[in-house]
């Protein structure tokens, strides 16, 4: 052969090469490969559509480190530390399942208006990926506090006093003066002196025994 024919074909090479390897790296974009092994929850884009690195194409979990996302307010979510305690329900179920909180997004959803905290169950309990859960989550330790129903506690439009009644039985009431240690959704955590363990307390009507009980904390 001659020397250009030579110098030709090695530019033909070349260029084939160069082409195979503009194949073989536009190939590799077409695959979607996954950090690690999982189960695909949701598929976010369908075929023929229009996918850039920003935009995820498919949700997936890891069985083996399954986690639950609650939304909560913003104002619950300035309590909660990763590393606090909870306990998770799933669909429903009356079983509760333990678990650790182990991040608090700082970003807030625009349309909801909530932030997500990611709880991860105890070691040894799975969750099935895609099921409806609700989660309880310790932000404090209050000694010697009850929790009772928001609709429980009332205020005195007099005094202002937050108070509590205790149902005596016969149509008779007690009033109790407490104080609000803690108050997260409809519950609340209160404390009282004159407040014993075992007492039934009205959670219902209670603003309107206000004009029927007498004045201070006997009742």
């Amino acid at each position: 052969p001659r020397p250009q024919d030579i110098a030709v074909a090695r530019a033909a090479v070349q260029q084939a090469q160069a082409e195979l390897s503009a194949a073989r790296t536009k190939a590799s974009l077409l695959d979607i490969v996954a950090p690690f092994d999982g189960v695909i929850t949701q598929r976010l884009k369908n075929p023929g559509e229009t996918a850039d690195p920003a935009t995820p194409v498919l949700a997936m979990v890891n069985p083996n480190r399954t986690v639950v996302e609650v939304q909560v307010s913003q104002d619950q979510a300035t309590l909660v530390r990763p590393g606090a305690a909870a306990n998770i329900s799933v669909d429903g179920s009356v079983n509760r399942i333990d678990g650790t909180v182990v991040a608090v997004s700082p970003a807030l959803a625009a349309q909801t208006g909530t932030m997500t905290v990611r709880i991860r169950p105890a070691r040894g309990r799975s969750l099935t990926p895609g099921a409806a859960a609700k989660a309880s989550i310790a932000v404090r330790d209050v000694p010697g506090a009850f929790i009772v129903p928001e609709s429980a506690v009332v205020k005195d439009p007099e005094t202002g006093q937050t108070l509590v009644y205790v149902a005596r039985g016969a149509g008779r009431y007690r009033r109790v003066d407490v104080q609000i240690r803690l108050q997260a959704a409809s519950r609340v955590a209160i404390s009282g002196s004159k407040l014993m363990s075992g007492e039934s307390i009205v959670t219902q009507g209670a603003y309107e025994l206000l004009p029927l009980a007498g004045g201070g904390s006997g009742g």
